[in-house]
Parts: structure tokens; C-alpha cells; sequence
């Protein structure tokens, strides 16, 4: 019997060069977004004695240091507020700036903690830092609570800008994913960008105004005259400025985050970023099984 000679095959290949986010790909993996943030929120808290309450813990006490510290003793607290209105406005700031980090670093790690189901199932890699951003949305909503009630402790009332605070709050999750893609992806090749992202999030802390008024650094008169301008611009251009001292405003009415041409500029500056980022996450997403 003679042995066919053109026997039709098939050949897979991952896709090559720069391909578009499959969205519609995304929507039939929902339900393993959904677990995968479910596991990031259970993992974070399992075996731990207060659970999720330290998700209230540790903002608290972070906003009792920060006022202590810069509003007390360092003096960045203005005459003429009292303590308690400085402490909501700290909070305030250490709300959203709490979902960045910790968005921030769980996307960061993404690839390396899933390093088990990368190699063994497939789905698409980007539901990877997208669980991880939605597992911070937890420690948002317990900080908020936290806020309402300090806010009513303080007597400081809400305005009507707080039909904003969504944005501000989808910025900081922006935000994280712009630079946090970068290193998840980077990181699996060059594993110490872990430890440095720590330390940039940590130098990104003390230039954004969580802590202390931004009339302390615009306003600080150690800077020179000459180079003042491009310092303010820059320090402005900071996501976090326009996302900490945005949700002030939205929230409190805090007049000094009202939107400007330079908070356009950032958003802008963070999307393009995120969407490079994406745009080179799906480049390399095929090949990363086989390094990691």
C-alpha cells in the first residue's frame, strides 16, 4: 500500500509583531479574572489573625505618623487648620494613593507569582495584571469608609465635585498598570527590577503630596529661581499629584487640585504609556512560558 504524499497539516504559530489587545478574547476569560482576583484578595489575608481589617489598620496608623510627624512636628499643617481637618485630608490622599501601591506592586509580580498556571494553562497574560488591579479595589472601598467617618468626626463636608472622584480613582488603577506592565514583563528576564520597583515606589511616595500640602514643595524657597519653573512643572506632572491632590478636590473641595492644562498633560502622558505597555505586553505574552 503506497504512503499518501501530500498529507495536509497544520501549523500554529503564536502570532507575531505588534497585535492589538483582543478585547472579545478578555470577555469569554472574564470568569477566570474574576477568580484570579478572588484568589489575589483571599491569598493576601489567609492565615492572618485581623484579616482583612488590616486593610483599615494600616491606613489609620499611617495618617496618625504623617499627621504627627509633617503636620505637627515638621509644621507643614497651616495655621489655620486644626489636627483633625489635616488628618482627613492626609487620609484622603492616603486612600488612593494605598489602591496605587498596592496595585502597583501585585502588577509588578504578576508573571513571576503566576508562574505555576502561565506554564501549564492558557489564558490570555494580560488578565494576569488586570486581576491584580481589580484585587486593590478591597482596600479602597474599606479606606473609604474609614474617611466618611473621619470626615463626620471633623465636621468636613463633601461637595459637589465628588461625581469626579471615579475618575481619580480609575487614574491611580491607570496609573499603576502604566508602569507596573513594564517591569512585570521586563522583570521576567531581569528579576532584581522587582527590588527596584519597590524603591521607586517608595521615592514616588515622598514626591507626591500624601503627607504634606503642595505648597510645601511649590513654595519652597530652598529652590532657585532660575530653575523654579521647570521644577513645578515637573512636580505637577507627577500621576499621583494630579490623582491624590484630584481626589481632595473631588472630595473635600480641596481648591488646590482642581484640574489644570499641566493634569491634562500627565493623563495623557499615563495613557500613552499604558497603551505602549499593553501594546508590548501582547508582543511578548507568547513567549514568556517559556522563559519564566
Amino acid at each position: 500500500m503506497s504512503t499518501p504524499t501530500n498529507t495536509p497539516s497544520m501549523v500554529i504559530k503564536p502570532p507575531g509583531g505588534w497585535n492589538p489587545i483582543d478585547l472579545v478574547e478578555l470577555w469569554r476569560y472574564r470568569d477566570m479574572l474574576w477568580r484570579m482576583t478572588l484568589r489575589d484578595i483571599k491569598s493576601r489575608y489567609k492565615q492572618s489573625v485581623l484579616g482583612p481589617t488590616w486593610v483599615i489598620v494600616i491606613p489609620i496608623v499611617q495618617t496618625l505618623i504623617f499627621t504627627l510627624v509633617f503636620g505637627l512636628l515638621l509644621g507643614a499643617k497651616p495655621e489655620e487648620e486644626n489636627a483633625s481637618t489635616y488628618m482627613v485630608k492626609t487620609h484622603c490622599g492616603m486612600v488612593v494613593w494605598l489602591l496605587f501601591a498596592r496595585a502597583f506592586t501585585q502588577t509588578c509580580s504578576c508573571i513571576i507569582a503566576n508562574e505555576a498556571l502561565i506554564t501549564k494553562v492558557y489564558f490570555p497574560r494580560l488578565i494576569a495584571p488586570l486581576a491584580s488591579t481589580f484585587g486593590s479595589i478591597l482596600d479602597l472601598l474599606l479606606g473609604l469608609v474609614v474617611l466618611v467617618v473621619l470626615m463626620l468626626y471633623a465636621g468636613v463636608d463633601t461637595t459637589a465635585n465628588i461625581v469626579y472622584a471615579p475618575l481619580f480613582i480609575l487614574l491611580a488603577m491607570v496609573a499603576a498598570m502604566s508602569v507596573g506592565v513594564w517591569i512585570a514583563v521586563l522583570s521576567v528576564r531581569y528579576r532584581d527590577l522587582r527590588y527596584a520597583s519597590q524603591n521607586f515606589r517608595q521615592f514616588l511616595l515622598y514626591l507626591t503630596p500624601v503627607a504634606y500640602p503642595a505648597a510645601v514643595i511649590l513654595d519652597n524657597a530652598g529652590v532657585s529661581e532660575s530653575v523654579r519653573p521647570t521644577f513645578e512643572v515637573l512636580f505637577q506632572l507627577n500621576p499621583m499629584y494630579v490623582v491624590v491632590e484630584g481626589f481632595r478636590w473631588s472630595v473635600i473641595g480641596h481648591a488646590d487640585g482642581a484640574p489644570t492644562t499641566l493634569s491634562a498633560i500627565s493623563v495623557a502622558i499615563t495613557l500613552a504609556l499604558l497603551i505602549a505597555g499593553l501594546f508590548y505586553f501582547r508582543r511578548v505574552d507568547s513567549t514568556v512560558a517559556d522563559i519564566v
